[in-house]
């Protein structure tokens, strides 16, 4: 009898290239160090099949980027047996990276589907704004050492709730059909240098957090005015050049159900 097993997990992306087996980030691998644990999702695979003896599909509820973190990342998958719960989820800490471990196991419904059942998706992206570096956390964040305008930023943060167009923030190679998300909530929060940049979304496009970050950023900098942010969200087009934001600022904090 097959049982449908939902995790919740955490993960320091910093030395994969993604959740993804074989994912679209490969071409990144240059700017990460990255070890022979390739992706999230291939060590929970790989754990689950020395458990069961037995090729076994995690699924996630969202295929993080290379480099990106994750403290609430929800997955499920199937496994045959009566293992208990409790000895399932001590077996697989015990035997995955320290980068990566598994915070609760529950067993789900048959029909439940970490991916597609998600209602939404809460990320945090991290940029520390001050001249000198910071040794500690560097790898969790977005290091810039301009001064950016923040009551700039906070004024163009006001325009993204509500559902738009996102097709000028998504990168190519998207497999995404449809182009319109929902954004639920879009805060800043401060802590001395540090800026956090809250978004959550019923539905994100392929690096689609970062790219905002990126064109924030030129609004800080004064290179890009809030009201064209304002044009991109209502025609979904953009003509202006921006950085692409670190994968490393980005953090999957949750996802509803």
């Amino acid at each position: 009898m097959m049982t449908n097993i939902k995790i919740s997990l955490q993960y320091d992306g910093s030395d994969y290239y993604g959740w993804q087996v074989q994912g679209r980030d490969l071409p990144e691998k240059k700017t990460l160090n990255i070890h022979s644990r390739a992706t999230i999702q291939g060590e929970l695979e790989r754990v689950l099949k020395k458990i069961f003896q037995k090729d076994i599909k995690v699924t996630g509820a969202s295929r993080t980027d290379a480099g990106t973190h994750a403290i609430g990342q929800t997955a499920n998958f199937f496994m045959d047996g009566k293992m208990p719960i409790k000895v399932l989820m001590y077996s697989m800490n015990s035997m995955l990276p320290k980068d990566i471990s598994i915070s609760h196991m529950v067993k789900a419904d048959k029909t439940f589907d970490a991916r597609y059942d998600a209602k939404s998706k809460l990320y945090e992206y991290s940029i520390l704004n001050q001249k000198w570096h910071a040794v500690l956390n560097r790898h969790y964040y977005w290091h810039i050492r301009t001064g950016l305008d923040w009551d700039k930023i906070k004024k163009v943060c006001d325009y993204f709730p509500g559902k738009h167009n996102f097709s000028a923030f998504e990168s190519s190679g998207s497999p995404r059909k449809r182009q319109d998300c929902n954004i639920i909530r879009f805060e800043i929060k401060k802590k001395r240098n540090l800026y956090k940049i809250r978004i959550e979304s019923d539905y994100f496009l392929y690096k689609m957090v970062r790219n905002i970050v990126g064109m924030l950023v030129q609004v800080g900098k004064g290179n890009i005015a809030p009201e064209h942010i304002k044009e991109v969200l209502r025609t979904g087009k953009n003509k202006v050049e921006y950085e692409t934001a670190p994968s490393k600022g980005l953090c999957l904090i949750k996802v509803k159900y």
